[in-house]
C-alpha cells in the first residue's frame, strides 16, 4: 500500500546517507524538480552509486523520479539508476500514454541487458492540462504502472494560475478526475 511518498534531493549525499533511517511506504531519490540543472550529473552519479551500494530498506519501496521525457537526460538517468533493489521509477511531467511506453520500453531493455530479476513500476506525474485529460489512458498504458501521482505545483504553473491568489478551485477537477482514472485502472493514486 501506498500512504507516503517522501522525496529526497539526489545532489545531496548527507541526505541520501539519512534516508537509510526513514521508513515512509516510498523513499524516493530526485533527480529532477529538486536538483539544479548545473547538479544534474552529480545527482545521477550520487543516486546511482548510493543505490548499489545499499542493502536495501526492507520497509520502503524504492523509487527515484528521473528527469522529464522532452529533457534529453532520460537515457543517461536510467542507465545509472537501473539496479537490483530499485522497485521503480517516477516519470515526471507526463502528458499521454506513448511517453510512458517509451519509458518503460527503455527500461525493459536495460533491466534485460543486466539480468536484474525485478520488476521495475512506474509511476507517472500528471502535471499538465494534457495529462490531465489523458489520465486514464496514462494509468492503463502498461502494466508496470503502480500509482498517478498528481503534481499539483506544475500543474498550476502550465495552467497560469497564481498560487498566492488561488481560491482552491482551479485544480479541484484535476484533483477529482486522477483518482477516479486510477481507480479505473485498479493502480494507486497519490
Amino acid at each position: 500500500m501506498f500512504r507516503s511518498l517522501l522525496f529526497i534531493p539526489g545532489n545531496n549525499e548527507r541526505f541520501l546517507k539519512k534516508s537509510t533511517n526513514l521508513h515512509p511506504d516510498i523513499l524516493c531519490f530526485d533527480l529532477e524538480d529538486s536538483v539544479p540543472n548545473n547538479e544534474k550529473v552529480i545527482a545521477r552519479n550520487l543516486v546511482g552509486e548510493f543505490l548499489s551500494s545499499q542493502e536495501g530498506n526492507n520497509e520502503s519501496s524504492i523509487y527515484v523520479r528521473i528527469n522529464a521525457v522532452d529533457s534529453g537526460l532520460v537515457d543517461n538517468d536510467l542507465e545509472m539508476v537501473l539496479k537490483e533493489g530499485l522497485d521503480g521509477i517516477v516519470l515526471p511531467k507526463i502528458s499521454n500514454r506513448q511517453q510512458v511506453i517509451e519509458v518503460i520500453n527503455k527500461i525493459d531493455l536495460i533491466i534485460s541487458e543486466r539480468n536484474i530479476g525485478s520488476k521495475i513500476r512506474v509511476m507517472p506525474s500528471i502535471e499538465t492540462a494534457k495529462g490531465v485529460i489523458n489520465a486514464n489512458s496514462i494509468a492503463s498504458a502498461h502494466g508496470n504502472v503502480a500509482a498517478l501521482i498528481f503534481g499539483i505545483f506544475d500543474f498550476l504553473y502550465d495552467m497560469n494560475v497564481d498560487v498566492e491568489y488561488d481560491d482552491y478551485m482551479s485544480y479541484n477537477y484535476a484533483r477529482s478526475k486522477i483518482p477516479v482514472d486510477a481507480r479505473a485502472a485498479d493502480i494507486y493514486a497519490l
